[in-house]
């Protein structure tokens, strides 16, 4: 069965305080801020970024993304400018495309202000709305306490007794319709 998520394109979204849009590459500064902020990557299972290549990098992967319809990305600005503040996507969908998990960071200095909030509710209603998807998962690490809090203000409910094979420090949330 195809990936119901490739039948959509890729559109950009926006709340009451933020644009959602694709990333691109002069976004390579706040990436590489973004990828190598030791207190964005605590919980999170990858390696700091050491240097702008690497963000160049990331950023090319998630360019090709786009073009094969494995991924969606979208650089969180607020809507009285272009600078990228944070980043939110729907990645590793399920075999038939009805399942996908949600991935999101923000730069320190924007924490605490409902932005992700905002963000994470929007893309719940273009999984559920737009692509059509039964469910959306998110991974985080347990003692992310904030991250868990997140998911629970959006209607996430904790899988009790599921665990990531990948990361055994990780706690899965999951959202259905």
């Amino acid at each position: 069965m195809p990936y119901l998520h490739t039948m959509y394109s890729y559109e950009e979204l926006s709340t009451s305080r933020l644009a959602l849009r694709r990333l691109r590459t002069d976004d390579l500064q706040a990436i590489f801020a973004l990828r190598s902020d030791e207190a964005v990557c605590r919980y999170i299972d990858r390696p700091v970024i050491q240097h702008a290549d690497e963000a160049a990098a990331f950023i090319e992967r998630i360019v090709n993304g786009y073009a094969n319809n494995d991924i969606y990305y979208w650089a969180l600005t607020p809507k009285e400018g272009q600078d990228l503040i944070g980043t939110i996507c729907l990645w590793n969908f399920s075999a038939d495309g009805t399942v996908a998990e949600v991935g999101y960071e923000m730069l320190p200095m924007h924490h605490g202000k409902g932005y992700m909030h905002e963000a994470l509710a929007a893309i719940s209603q273009y999984c559920f709305n737009t692509l059509g998807l039964t469910a959306i998962e998110a991974f985080t690490h347990h003692a992310n306490t904030a991250s868990r809090q997140l998911l629970e203000r959006n209607g996430f409910i904790l899988c009790e007794g599921r665990v990531d094979p990948d990361v055994t420090a990780n706690v899965i949330y999951k959202k259905g319709r």
